[in-house]
């Protein structure tokens, strides 16, 4: 995909080839997709939406992707993730592997590792992730992880400080709240 933005006009099913990476690959910077409302859904393997390297100001909203190896993978900064049910995916629901991302809005649930991943400096707003299979939200340092819930997890929240979490619902997990290092500010949380 060329910078620019897409729509969905119809749900796409992926049967894991064409191309052999992911139902939809982004190759190129400031790409927005919009799914419309619509579903991708694959056959357990490979990727629903996911970037070939490192592609920065990637903006993906608005439907439903299940069934993949994992539903979003993305490689690159300033990306947003906005109102994706994630969910059924074998491995992980939503997975950024950079920082300075927003996640808000979304439903990660029922997915075959983690619910939603994030590295650093970046803002985890008003999502459910539940019933995943490790962790609800896992989060590097120097995040924002504000009034989510992931209950019915391995573990409901994972995240290295500092970091600042506030107003979250982390219930009936194997653990509610794993934090590692120092510095996280804890406000009105339910663990």
């Amino acid at each position: 995909m060329s910078s620019g933005s897409y729509e969905l006009t119809q749900n796409l099913n992926h049967d894991g080839t064409n191309p052999p990476n992911g139902c939809l690959e982004v190759d190129a910077d400031n790409v927005t997709i919009d799914l419309k409302g619509f579903t991708i859904t694959g056959s357990n393997t490979d990727v629903g939406i996911g970037s070939v390297g490192s592609q920065d100001g990637i903006v993906i909203r608005n439907g439903t992707i299940r069934d993949f190896g994992a539903g979003i993978s993305l490689g690159g900064d300033r990306c947003r993730i906005e109102w994706i049910i994630a969910f059924s995916n074998g491995n992980d629901g939503i997975v950024l592997g950079a920082g300075h991302c927003d996640v808000n809005n979304n439903i990660a649930n029922n997915n075959g590792d983690d619910g939603i991943v994030t590295e650093n400096d970046s803002t985890i707003k008003n999502n459910i992730a539940n019933d995943n299979v490790t962790d609800g939200i896992e989060a590097g340092p120097n995040n924002n992880i504000i009034y989510n819930t992931a209950n019915g997890n391995g573990t409901g929240i994972n995240v290295v400080c500092p970091s600042n979490l506030v107003g979250n619902i982390a219930q009936n997990n194997g653990t509610k709240l794993n934090q590692f290092g120092a510095g996280c500010k804890r406000y009105n949380n339910l663990f």
